[in-house]
């Protein structure tokens, strides 16, 4: 694919070098013409631009990379689709070597080495697998490790393209029960079976067969054929780690045997579990972790039962002093109003402190007088907003009323229209527009949704034309329709000739 150097897409990313080729696609090393940074972009295969399922496939990959944002997997800074169809990733730009390398030069790898690159890369599922988001294809040529400039390890996961969004209750479409999609190597028995809903735990295993790989140099399942390679991972057991690898500590074989287990229900249940096992066997003398990777391998683990956030202590705090204010200040309009006449400005503070206590008077209240009730609000709570919605912990105070209703903690959104419209312009006449193989009317209106749809347009004399579009918004779609040549072959009819 040398004949790309130099290309420009979308009249910015100016490709310089060819770093690698895959199946669907080559990864270039590139330059924005105007900050003349260096990126990594990743271009589809020619062979792949017909076909939708392959191009829906290419840019879920970027759309699952980069709705996780974690630091230990691949940024993604742009897509897009060239007018002749090329479809590409714009991505950071990795200097390293994949996983597989250093295990083909460095393995057995010392157990603390092993274990730093796997919290990494669990810690990145972790984040993954919160998103609903399940890789299916982790392997060591999906993961790329980066030294930094003070010797320390940053492991990336790479390559989402075979990815299952959970969310998406029929994957869009692109998996069928009975289809068999990951590296057979690395394959849990549940993929190896062709089963159509996986969950974190397939990814789990195939953590597991990478540290099996690491600490021994070899793999547990290995063989000739495809089918050889899948009957070993459904039937057999793997040589004992202990056995080829006698110097992996004895709960280190464990952990591994574990999180190979075949059976669903004896697996590691989640990334967290294996995380907290893992930990006791990390030695930062043999691999010292960036420091971005260690903050989010912390992040990963909640606190420890019966202990605190200390996030909420600090949120709780500062919630407390505002509201203390408001409080008191309110007893005394209460008690002493003569006493807040005498205070300058009284008057514009007084209606500011009575419009904002009056909001809380409707929260919980407690009584301190039955003659007088004063009302005054739990403050030492702290708000957590998590992606399956809003929810409340209690930071140390008994509640005073539990029944207070649910819709009272709310949180009003702003929830975006489920439908947007695509207005294309520039349609000649007797256009037809065809969206994801189905005959559609202008303006197109979609579901929103963060998945590509590939709008097609074409009418007699010209050439078609086709786009891949996020339907995220409302857009308008300028459609440029190139008129075809005039066909050389055609038999011109034969003039008479006049004697």
């Amino acid at each position: 694919m040398t004949d790309r150097i130099g290309r420009i897409f979308e009249r910015k990313y100016r490709v310089t070098r060819l770093l690698g080729e895959g199946g669907m696609g080559s990864v270039y090393e590139a330059e924005h013409v105007f900050l003349t940074r260096k990126i990594a972009i990743k271009v589809m295969n020619p062979e792949f631009m017909d076909n939708r399922e392959a191009v829906v496939r290419f840019f879920q990959e970027a759309q699952a990379a980069s709705a996780i944002g974690h630091p230990n997997i691949v940024e993604i800074f742009d897509v897009g689709r060239e007018e002749d169809g090329t479809a590409f990733i714009v991505m950071e730009l990795l200097r390293g070597k994949c996983l597989d390398r250093v295990i083909e030069e460095s393995a057995p790898l010392p157990p603390g080495h092993a274990v730093a690159i796997a919290l990494q890369v669990l810690s990145a599922l972790q984040a993954a697998h919160a998103k609903g988001i399940v890789h299916r294809d982790m392997k060591p040529e999906n993961i790329f490790l980066v030294i930094d400039d003070k010797g320390r390890e940053n492991a990336k996961i790479l390559d989402f393209g075979v990815a299952k969004i959970l969310s998406q209750e029929k994957d869009a479409g692109l998996t069928q029960a009975g289809t068999v999609l990951g590296t057979p190597r690395y394959m849990s028995p549940e993929q190896a079976r062709g089963e159509k809903n996986l969950d974190g735990r397939s990814d789990i295993w195939a953590v597991g067969v990478i540290l099996y790989e690491m600490l021994s140099g070899q793999l547990p399942y290995s063989g000739d054929s495809y089918n050889e390679i899948l009957g070993g991972i459904l039937l057999k057991e793997p040589a004992p780690l202990n056995q080829i690898a006698p110097r992996t500590p004895p709960g280190l074989v464990a952990i591994v045997g574990k999180a190979m287990a075949k059976d669903l229900t004896r697996r590691y249940a989640s990334t967290v579990e294996m995380i907290r096992d893992l930990m006791a066997f990390y030695d930062p003398a043999e691999s010292s972790i960036s420091s971005g990777s260690a903050r989010a391998l912390r992040g990963s683990l909640p606190p420890p039962a019966g202990k605190r956030h200390p996030g909420r202590r600090i949120l709780a705090g500062f919630l407390l002093v505002p509201i203390g204010c408001i409080a008191a200040l309110a007893a005394v309009d209460h008690y002493r109003p003569d006493l807040v006449n005498r205070i300058p400005y009284a008057g514009p503070v007084r209606a500011e402190v009575s419009s904002v206590w009056g909001a809380f008077q409707s929260r919980l209240v407690f009584h301190v007088d039955a003659d007088r009730p004063i009302a005054i609000p739990i403050a030492d709570a702290a708000l957590i907003e998590a992606d399956a919605g809003v929810a409340w912990y209690d930071a140390g105070l008994d509640m005073p009323d539990a029944g207070v209703a649910a819709q009272d903690c709310a949180i009003e959104k702003a929830v975006p229209a489920a439908e947007v419209t695509v207005e294309l312009t520039g349609l000649p006449k007797g256009a037809r527009v065809v969206v994801d193989q189905k005959e559609a009317q202008t303006p197109v209106r979609l579901l929103r949704s963060m998945e590509p749809v590939i709008i097609e347009v074409s009418a007699e004399g010209y050439e078609p034309f086709t786009k891949a579009v996020l339907p995220d918004q409302d857009r308008v779609l300028s459609v440029e329709l190139e008129e075809k040549a005039p066909d050389k072959k055609a038999v011109r009819p034969k003039r008479k000739r006049h004697r």
